[in-house]
């Protein structure tokens, strides 16, 4: 048997497959994960959270000067949100997902009309 490549590599606590998206935050108990899609977007994005028991967590959007473009809450343990970019300019946006225990995801959304 081969010797494991990444030894003292432990698998990120509070990693979880959702879709074709792997979200990890090590180091964190956390049952809250996250997936946006398109990516590239034009006219709205898909928001999927899944979280434990009263979790909740925060979606914030800025552009790419760091302004605070928009900001969703999702309190549900299970939540598939679509939110419309058709007001957007095109660009490149930063989106972070959070809860009380920290970030869950951080993505660019490329938007494009």
């Amino acid at each position: 048997s081969q010797p494991d490549p990444t030894p003292n590599q432990p698998e990120p606590i509070g990693s979880k497959e959702l879709g074709s998206a792997r979200v990890a935050v090590a180091g964190v108990t956390s049952n809250t994960f996250a997936q946006l899609y398109p990516n590239p977007a034009s006219n709205e994005i898909n928001v999927a959270i899944v979280s434990g028991p009263g979790e909740t967590a925060v979606l914030n959007m800025f552009d790419m000067t760091g302004r605070l473009v928009r900001t969703e809450q999702f309190n549900d343990q299970t939540s598939l949100r679509v939110i419309s970019v058709a007001e957007f300019p095109e660009g490149v946006y930063f989106c972070r997902i959070h809860n009380a225990s920290g970030i869950i995801l951080e993505q660019k959304i490329v938007i494009t009309h």
